[in-house]
């Protein structure tokens, strides 16, 4: 595990976000698990403060890091929860069955409202992601399509990408 943590305030876009801790994981480390936001001990952040976060993602890879974050987000005292994924529409896959991709069955799983439109700039998308889901934060991990100005402009504190490690 390689820990990047940094202490005090950080900015993600042009907000600033106070205590982010990110951890990255590869195959060969022992633990897999990882704390992605850290709040200081004694604080005690209820439901209705936390950060909504809505995460993007595809592939095995981010289905991984979107397990990591759920988990972090049902600590004691988490500043955030996961309100919802996007992901790839679901795709004809092994003998024409159509399967959701990996990230979108880890939601599933989860109970996480999920979101698969064909354009990430269709409208109807974009209001429905504005109204419903409400994201203070997106975290991007190889979802896949282009993000258009609207979106980037929508959550209080940006759009993040991860860094995906290449796991050898």
């Amino acid at each position: 595990i390689r820990d990047t943590s940094v202490t005090g305030v950080q900015t993600c876009g042009h907000h600033a976000v106070r205590n982010v801790r990110l951890v990255s994981l590869t195959k060969r480390a022992q633990s897999r698990t990882a704390t992605l936001f850290s709040t200081d001990a004694d604080s005690d952040t209820s439901a209705s403060e936390k950060a909504r976060v809505v995460f993007l993602g595809t592939p095995d890879v981010a289905a991984e890091s979107l397990k990591a974050i759920v988990k972090d987000s049902q600590k004691n005292g988490s500043p955030y929860e996961v309100v919802g994924v996007i992901t790839q529409p679901p795709k004809r896959r092994k003998r024409g069955k159509v399967t959701p991709s990996p990230v979108g069955l880890v939601a599933e799983e989860l109970d996480i409202p999920v979101l698969c439109p064909e354009k990430a700039k269709d409208p109807e998308f974009l209001d429905e992601l504005e109204s419903t889901l409400r994201p203070d934060l997106c975290i991007t991990a190889a979802y896949g399509q282009y993000l258009p100005k609207r979106f980037l402009a929508m959550p209080k504190y940006g759009t993040c990408v991860t860094f995906l490690t290449r796991f050898s």
